[in-house]
């Protein structure tokens, strides 16, 4: 091995090796940009989860910062419990808040802007591939550089621009735990300066999603272990910086697991413990080897927005396994005949990271054989990482060791292409959802003036999508919104102000045709079939969403309001809809309010739609008049 393999302290790589370093990098970096300028470009803006972890990233320099995590659906599982079954709820979040605070600087910089966001996750996802691609040269030279930046491809192809480039805590955790992998192969084989990038690295990867947590969590505690057992007098400032890292990663978590009632880790024990129907070993090894071994192109991302996993053909997924495995054990075989330490330690790492999930896969829950595939994003990282050991250890056996620089360029040139691919074509980017969420908060900010309000959301993209994005859009620019969708966030009380009087904003999505809402939430034994969910998500996926706002405290009816309510009372007829139309005419604004209330909550509000969508004025005429009513009248209510 030569003198740039050999060094494990510091590269004794040239001039122009490094500048072969930068190349990868380069390439390595653009997918990760070209996911965030073309979902910007989509006028992409925060809804769902995104929104939620937007929310409490502006959380993070107010008087209540997070303390813990997303919320998660661990700990909404069906129970057994001698013969009989119950569906357990258990409060539980995502390990820790780390996630929030890496976006906070650069989302706050941007004055709280979509593109802000976009620019933060970037950084990260950035920072994660520019390490790996970095260690790696450290450990292998150029070919490790060009094999850790193919896996940074390889992963951007498999999410895909919108995986990419949003926020969400399971995808923006996979390139972090390649980076992660990458550094605990680095500090077996003795590398100083991986060390604190590994503590870092995984711990970000832990404290954002259980998914990643167990393969991520077991190469913490290999590296941390094998720093504090075989590290030398020279190594101590590295150790004293990593425990000094472990530390500032963790403390925040610690402290919610002392102050918080309850505590979270407490509670994610809990759910390890409740009575559960496990997966078992045929599952959880097939469903990690169909992952890793599954190809990517660019343009056809292999993670949708949600996807449901179908059913997994078992013996076709053992046989990849097995193929993968024997191709690791001739890997590890020829490089210990060769007397290539690194190489053996970078196979090692790869099996270890295949062998966790499978075998935490085949204890944990039945249900996720239909859960959401966030279970298995992290498994992008272990293929990537697969890859690398597999082709590097054939680099090195066709040889030469070392590479000419112009075959690098050559080589780095290529990949760059690649990347422009994978960046240019990365699937869809949903503009007309971003447009229509964008113009609910623009209309919103259009007609209601800045104050406190609640939010309230009815029907199910309502609840799910919009309503975080609306509540992310208010606040940023000066509401105060208290009451939102907030899931089991228990640090966000100043948002959960129920008691509160304040006018209530409503967005709604009743009248998308649509089947039964609570499928997609549902926890607890799920159909055999999967296909449940393809008519459920088409149903909400284009709704026609309308909004009002509703006043605080209830209004005294009026004689108006009597009239309008007698006449709606009676069958519904042409005649009776002429009828009751011109009486709501005629009442003033606070009535029309009130009337278009009562008429919802009665639901009889889309009986006059048709009547009513052509001829009255507002931003969404053709909701009719739960539409027009939304929010011209909370400018007479007092104080605002």
């Amino acid at each position: 091995m030569d003198a740039e393999r050999r060094d494990t302290s510091t590269s004794a790589a040239t001039a122009p090796d490094r500048r072969v370093l930068l190349l990868f990098v380069l390439v390595a970096l653009v997918p990760v940009v070209g996911a965030a300028v073309r979902l910007h470009h989509a006028g992409w803006i925060p809804e769902g989860d995104d929104a939620m972890i937007a929310r409490r990233t502006m959380a993070v320099f107010s008087h209540h910062p997070p303390v813990s995590g997303q919320p998660s659906t661990s700990g909404n599982l069906f129970t057994h419990d001698g013969g009989g079954g119950h569906a357990a709820s258990i409060e539980a979040s995502h390990p820790g808040p780390l996630e929030y605070y890496l976006l906070a600087i650069p989302y706050r910089l941007s004055g709280w802007s979509p593109g802000g966001l976009l620019a933060a996750v970037a950084l990260v996802n950035g920072a994660a591939a520019a390490t790996a691609v970095w260690l790696s040269w450290r450990r292998l030279g150029t070919i490790g550089a060009a094999t850790a930046a193919l896996g940074v491809l390889l992963v951007a192809a498999h999410l895909g621009t919108w995986n990419l480039a949003r926020p969400l805590n399971a995808n923006i955790a996979v390139l972090a735990l390649l980076a992660g992998l990458v550094a605990t192969w680095g500090v077996l084989d003795r590398d100083r300066a991986a060390l604190v990038p590994a503590v870092v690295a995984l711990s970000f990867v832990i404290q954002a999603h259980l998914g990643a947590a167990p393969v991520a969590a077991t190469a913490l505690l290999v590296a941390v272990g094998t720093a504090a057992w075989k590290g030398r007098r020279d190594q101590r400032a590295h150790l004293v910086a990593a425990a000094g890292a472990l530390v500032a990663v963790w403390a925040l978590v610690v402290v919610q697991q002392f102050t918080g009632h309850p505590g979270n880790l407490a509670a994610l024990v809990d759910v390890t413990r409740l009575p559960i129907d496990r997966a078992g070993p045929a599952f959880g090894l097939s469903a990690v080897f169909d992952h890793v071994t599954q190809p990517a192109w660019p343009g056809v991302p292999a993670l949708p927005r949600i996807s449901i996993l179908g059913p997994i053909p078992v013996g076709l997924a053992l046989a990849k396994g097995a193929v993968v495995f024997a191709l690791l054990a001739v890997a590890a075989w020829w490089a210990r005949r060769a007397r290539q330490p690194t190489l053996v330690r970078l196979v090692a790492v790869a099996a270890g990271a295949v062998l966790v999930p499978a075998l935490v896969l085949s204890r944990g829950p039945d249900e996720v054989r239909l859960g959401p595939s966030y279970q298995l994003t992290s498994l992008l990282a272990v293929s990537a990482l697969l890859t690398m050991a597999l082709l590097a250890v054939l680099a090195e056996a066709l040889g030469p060791l070392r590479i000419p620089r112009a075959a690098a360029i050559v080589g780095a040139a290529g990949l760059g292409l690649g990347a422009i691919a994978v960046a240019a074509w990365g699937g869809p980017t949903y503009p007309a959802d971003a447009a229509r969420t964008r113009a609910i908060a623009d209309a919103i900010r259009a007609q209601v003036p800045k104050g406190t309000y609640k939010l309230s959301a009815e029907g199910t993209w309502a609840y799910l999508s919009t309503l975080d994005a609306v509540s992310v859009e208010l606040l940023r620019h000066g509401y105060d919104i208290r009451v939102v969708r907030l899931g089991t966030t228990p640090d966000e009380g100043i948002r959960r102000d129920t008691k509160i009087a304040a006018p209530t904003i409503v967005v709604d999505s009743t009248d998308v045709a649509r089947t039964d809402g609570r499928l997609l939430v549902r926890r607890g034994p799920l159909p055999s079939d999967p296909t449940w969910a393809g008519p459920l998500l088409a149903a909400v996926s284009r709704p026609e969403v309308h909004l009002e706002v509703v006043a605080a405290g209830d209004r005294t009816p009026s004689r108006c309001v009597d009239d309008v309510m007698r006449l709606a009372r009676g069958p519904d007829t042409a005649a009776r809809r002429r009828h009751v139309v011109r009486a709501v005419l005629r009442c003033p604004q606070g009535d029309r309010r009130t009337i278009g209330r009562s008429l919802r909550w009665n639901g009889l509000g889309a009986f006059w739609v048709d009547l009513l969508g052509s001829n009255m004025p507002g931003p969404f005429p053709h909701t009719g008049l739960a539409a027009y009513l939304v929010a011209a009248p909370t400018r007479d209510q007092p104080g605002q």
